[in-house]
């Protein structure tokens, strides 16, 4: 498996800065558990969705252990992204290593909490993960899972460039493999 470099987590967008996440964003992350109609298209906890006793701060918690277990293993996994101007996390991006149809991926994943939604940040901070990508030889494609109804993220995909490279079935849920070559 590849190792992200050491710069992985010092990236920034035009209005944005990448940073890797820390204990502090649980409570702030916690929002995007919170009348989300787009917690089904995300293949995370699934078992727990359905049981009354977990918690929008528990879910945070498993979100966050989990990235910070990406970056103990190789260095990758997603990033807060903070505003510029104000200084609050509104979501969270970044390139997270896949085993999938038996192939070591990239994806280009995002995250936004829904009070920020349609102000183009998907899209500002997946071009600064794929020039990146671009720009380090990660792979020779980066890829997004993308569940067959959510057409938010179709779009995004579309509009940086990824095309539909195949279909399977991800963590029991199916998605498409937008892709993108880059080298």
């Amino acid at each position: 498996m590849t190792k992200a470099p050491a710069d992985y987590a010092n990236l920034q967008s035009k209005r944005f800065v990448l940073r890797r996440l820390s204990t502090q964003d649980i409570e702030p992350w916690s929002e995007f558990f919170a009348d989300n109609p787009n917690l089904p298209f995300l293949a995370i906890f699934i078992k727990e969705r359905d049981t009354e006793h977990v918690t929008r701060r528990d879910w945070s918690e498993k979100w966050m252990e989990k990235q910070f277990k990406r970056y103990t293993d190789n260095g990758f996994g997603l990033l807060a992204i903070v505003s510029k101007e104000t200084g609050r996390l509104v979501g969270q991006a970044g390139i997270s290593q896949k085993l999938i149809d038996g192939n070591i991926e990239h994806e280009i994943a995002y995250s936004i909490l829904p009070s920020f939604w349609r102000q183009g940040i998907a899209h500002e901070v997946s071009e600064v993960l794929i020039n990146y990508a671009t720009e380090h030889q990660i792979n020779r494609r980066v890829i997004s899972l993308i569940h067959l109804d959510n057409i938010g993220s179709i779009r995004v995909a579309e509009k940086n460039g990824m095309t539909v490279h195949s279909k399977t079935n991800y963590l029991g849920m199916e998605v498409y493999v937008y892709g993108r070559y880059i080298s």
